[in-house]
């Protein structure tokens, strides 16, 4: 193929990560191989798609890029390298097979986000497959099912960079009752063992809670790109008396004081 991908600024180097993304997932859905180049084509009038971060730029907003394809390649151009980005995976919906091969429709795209923070929180186990898919449809936050798979999902943590979805680590303090019962939140006589387990809650007025959670997500919090954390802890625990709040003896206690 002579078409070559075309990035600039020359020394951006997220612009040179979207531009080699672009020519992985190319290759991937088509088979072409497109050689990715800094600052402008080669050969000029060229077929090229060109990548231009064009920043202090106020017609762009936050996010936003421009796509323009023609009969002599495509451009995408953004205020930001995410935004341009972001231009690159609407390239890449646009790609069609027809029998005379691969092509793109000419079209002028301006577009942005309305919302700067586009989160999904999934049960699927993490993967390239999946970070692929959020990409492209330009989610930047992934909520990952528990803390009991952190291991296995750190590794993925460099790919979701690079395709600009950060990876959110779910600490929500629950899972310390896996392999820490006496840390429930009970009423006086009451046996851990008999409650149904998926909304018991922890207790929070325990010092040992939190020494031992923090010391868990402590272990994991840097391992992933997310600038959040996710403590959970939207729901919870209900019995035949109503919802269980300040129930324990600790915590009655605590709450008289206060």
């Amino acid at each position: 193929a002579a078409t070559e991908i075309v990035y600039a600024p020359a020394d951006s180097a997220r612009g040179r990560t979207s531009a080699e993304v672009l020519r992985d997932e190319i290759k991937r859905e088509t088979g072409l191989e497109l050689k990715v180049s800094p600052g402008k084509a080669a050969v000029a009038g060229a077929p090229a798609i060109q990548l231009t971060q064009k920043a202090g730029k106020t017609e762009f907003r936050p996010e936003g890029y421009r796509l323009v394809v023609s009969p002599t390649g495509a451009e995408v151009t953004g205020g930001d390298g995410v935004g341009v980005f972001w231009g690159t995976q609407s390239l890449l919906q646009l790609l069609k097979r027809t029998p005379q091969g691969w092509t793109v429709r000419g079209c002028e795209i301006a577009d942005w986000p309305v919302c700067p923070i586009r989160y999904v929180e999934g049960r699927r186990k993490v993967d390239e497959d999946l970070i692929r898919g959020l990409a492209r449809m330009k989610i930047n936050y992934y909520h990952f099912s528990n803390i009991s798979v952190a291991e296995a999902t750190a590794p993925f943590t460099p790919f979701a960079e690079k395709y600009c979805v950060k990876l959110v680590l779910p600490a929500e303090p629950r899972f310390l009752l896996a392999s820490h019962p006496e840390l429930a939140e009970l009423n006086v006589g009451e046996d851990y063992n008999k409650m149904e387990k998926s909304r018991v809650n922890f207790c929070p007025s325990n010092p040992k809670t939190w020494e031992l959670y923090f010391a868990e997500v402590d272990k994991w919090i840097d391992k992933f790109n997310g600038d959040y954390v996710s403590v959970g802890y939207d729901e919870m625990y209900q019995s035949g008396s109503g919802a269980r709040y300040n129930t324990c003896p600790l915590c009655r206690a605590r709450h008289l004081r206060s």
